[in-house]
C-alpha cells in the first residue's frame, strides 16, 4: 500500500474534525456548604444586564437566548419549577477567552514526489478560543451566591443553528448535572 501526501492529510483532517466533535465539557462547580439544598424546588431569573464585549459572539441576543433556554428546559426536566416566588435566583455569564497551545515536537511532512518522509521542527504554537459558561445559583434575594458551575470547551463553529443548539444544551446539561451538589 502506497503512502501519499493526500491520504495523510485526509487522515489528519478526519481525526482533527473527530476529536472536535467529540471535545468535552470540562466542568467544575463551588458551592456555600452551609446551604440547605434540598429545600430549593423552585427558581426563578436574576436579572443582569448583558454583557459589554466588542466581541459579537459574546453579545450575540440569540446565544444568550439559547443558554437561557436550555437552563429553563434542565431544570424543568430535574423537577426544579419556575415561580413568581422562587428558592432562588439563576444568572449566566458567557465568555470566550484565547489560549496558546504548544507542541514541543512538532512535525511536518514533505517528500520528493510520492516519496514522503517527516521532518522536526521548531516547536509549533496554535491559539484557540475556548467558550466558559458560568452558571450562577443565588438565594431568593438575589444577594448571596449559593452554587456556582462552571463549563469550559474549545469554540468550534457550527454549520448551523440547531448545532449550535445541540452544544448550548450539551453544555449546560453537564454544567448542572452537578446542581444540586451532593450532601
Amino acid at each position: 500500500m502506497k503512502i501519499t501526501t493526500r491520504s495523510l492529510l485526509v487522515l489528519a483532517i478526519g481525526f482533527t474534525v473527530l476529536l472536535a466533535a467529540c471535545s468535552p465539557v470540562r466542568v467544575s462547580q463551588d458551592y456555600l456548604p452551609s446551604t440547605d439544598f434540598a429545600t430549593i424546588h423552585s427558581y426563578g431569573w436574576r436579572f443582569s444586564p448583558p454583557p459589554v464585549s466588542p466581541d459579537p459572539r459574546i453579545t450575540d441576543p440569540l446565544l444568550r437566548q439559547r443558554f437561557h433556554d436550555a437552563i429553563d428546559q434542565t431544570l424543568n426536566e430535574r423537577g426544579f419549577q419556575r415561580t413568581e416566588r422562587p428558592d432562588i435566583l439563576v444568572d449566566f455569564t458567557y465568555s470566550i477567552i484565547s489560549r496558546l497551545d504548544s507542541d514541543q515536537f512538532g512535525f511536518s511532512f514533505g517528500g520528493y514526489r510520492d516519496y514522503g518522509a517527516f521532518y522536526g521542527s521548531a516547536p509549533i504554537i496554535e491559539q484557540y478560543d475556548v467558550s466558559l459558561l458560568y452558571i450562577d445559583i443565588y438565594d431568593a434575594s438575589g444577594k448571596q451566591l449559593l452554587w456556582r458551575g462552571r463549563g469550559s470547551e474549545i469554540l468550534t463553529t457550527y454549520k448551523n443553528p440547531a448545532e449550535l443548539t445541540a452544544a448550548v444544551n450539551r453544555m449546560v446539561a453537564a454544567i448542572l448535572a452537578r446542581f444540586p451538589p451532593s450532601p
